[in-house]
């Protein structure tokens, strides 16, 4: 993983191996965390949130990659 505090919608997207707007369609859903806004323009996800994350699904399925 990362070792920045906070994640890139980029960076999350990779971890998850999915693209940005599949990323988008599964927050908007309710399927993964929404982002925190972390300046005027940018938005993230904490790198903790994104590994428990991770860590939660690996019995379960993963984000919707064909949303």
């Amino acid at each position: 993983m990362t070792t920045s505090l906070i994640m890139s919608k980029k960076e999350v997207a990779a971890a998850l191996g999915i693209c940005l707007s599949t990323l988008e369609k599964n927050v908007k859903k309710g399927l993964f965390p929404p982002p925190i806004k972390h300046s005027l323009l940018r938005v993230g996800w904490l790198t903790a949130d994104i590994e428990n994350f991770l860590k939660g699904n690996k019995s379960q399925e993963q984000p919707d990659k064909n949303a």
